[in-house]
């Protein structure tokens, strides 16, 4: 068993941290988090349980240019019905998925980053942004995972990942596995051996009605991480097909999120 994972690791930095007022509630603020993970394991929390089925359902939503919600919620995806409520939308809108596909409702940017680090291994210019300030109020939140840049080194993908925003303890264990899981659908198509997630954000922090969850989370034991099984590609992805072999957590913490 590892002694704690990379999320108890984070949360007891930030337990320690100034409270500020935020926009959702008062919280206590890191700036400037960044780890990189080797995906040869996969980054899922072993205290705290997480639920990888909403995590593949967001990205599969994603990657599909799915943004009503009716037709996310018809895969099962309900973790933004709050957002998609308090925006008084009937979707998530312009955000995410919407602007990797159909950047300016004409780029591609996903399938454009992948073709052109295909051609050439050694290129610095494969990214795909999220933040299109013309767009801003077309999507019921602001994304807060902004960017993300493949590099192929010897072998090696590496996704790198900037985030202006992050809720520590519900969203940051997320977004790590979406795109842990996204790394893998491009490693396959690049038929590359290995990759690694290197992530960064800018503010990241604890709300304080997560305080006592986050305390809780800290004292756990945890395992060690689990392999990632999935075989697809961007084009053939399907959540279903999302298997994380010896899994293991100690328990699931319940906490509300903040919109």
């Amino acid at each position: 068993m590892l002694k704690k994972d990379w999320l108890q690791q984070t949360l007891k930095k930030l337990i320690n941290k100034p409270i500020i007022t935020t926009r959702a509630g008062d919280a206590k603020v890191l700036i400037g988090w960044h780890k990189t993970f080797d995906l040869d394991r996969f980054p899922a929390t072993t205290s705290k349980k997480l639920v990888l089925s909403q995590v593949a359902k967001e990205l599969y939503c994603f990657i599909n240019k799915l943004e009503k919600k009716e037709d996310i919620n018809k895969h099962g995806l309900i973790i933004w019905d709050d957002n998609i409520k308090a925006a008084n939308m009937d979707g998530i809108g312009r955000v995410y998925g919407i602007q990797w596909r159909d950047w300016n409702k004409k780029i591609d940017q996903l399938r454009d980053s992948i073709n052109l680090i295909k051609s050439d291994k050694t290129t610095r210019r494969a990214i795909v942004t999220a933040w299109n300030p013309s767009e801003l109020n077309e999507g019921c939140l602001p994304p807060c995972h902004i960017l993300f840049q493949l590099n192929v080194v010897k072998n090696t993908l590496y996704l790198s990942v900037y985030q202006r925003s992050a809720d520590a303890f519900l969203g940051l264990p997320f977004d790590i596995a979406s795109y842990s899981i996204l790394a893998r659908l491009i490693q396959n198509e690049l038929n590359i051996k290995n990759a690694k997630l290197s992530y960064y954000v800018s503010n990241l922090h604890l709300y304080m009605n997560h305080f006592d969850q986050a305390k809780e989370c800290i004292d756990l034991e945890c395992h060690e991480y689990p392999k990632l099984k999935l075989n697809d590609t961007i084009d053939n992805f399907h959540y279903n097909n999302v298997i994380l072999e010896d899994y293991k957590y100690i328990k699931f913490i319940k906490a509300n999120m903040n919109v």
